[in-house]
């Protein structure tokens, strides 16, 4: 097994708990969800392969804008996962060109 590519994006939308959903109040409570997925090209002795991973990552401090520090450098380096496309299965066009490209490489080999 060989790894190919390895990328990960973010989710736009986040869950917020210094905030109460209903009246918009601070909870006091300096922490927050981000959601991402990875995206992994390996190859195999048969085949090039592509897997998708969803995972979840906390974020939080001691107050606001230490939270927003931290959610900040929880994305560095992330790129951001296109907003309407969130809730279907997607595969974005970096990663689907180069899925192709390691493909028909590995069929010429």
């Amino acid at each position: 097994m060989k790894l190919l590519l390895e990328k990960t994006y973010y989710e736009p939308t986040y869950l917020d708990n210094s905030r109460e959903r209903r009246t918009g109040k601070e909870t006091g409570d300096w922490s927050g969800t981000l959601f991402t997925r990875e995206y992994i090209i390996k190859e195999y002795t048969n085949g090039v392969r592509l897997l998708i991973n969803k995972s979840i990552k906390g974020f939080s401090g001691r107050d606001k804008f230490e939270m927003i520090r931290n959610l900040k450098k929880s994305i560095k380096g992330l790129a951001e996962f296109p907003k309407e496309d969130v809730e279907r299965v997607y595969i974005p066009p970096y990663i689907e060109r180069k899925l192709k490209k390691f493909k028909k490489q590995f069929k010429e080999s």
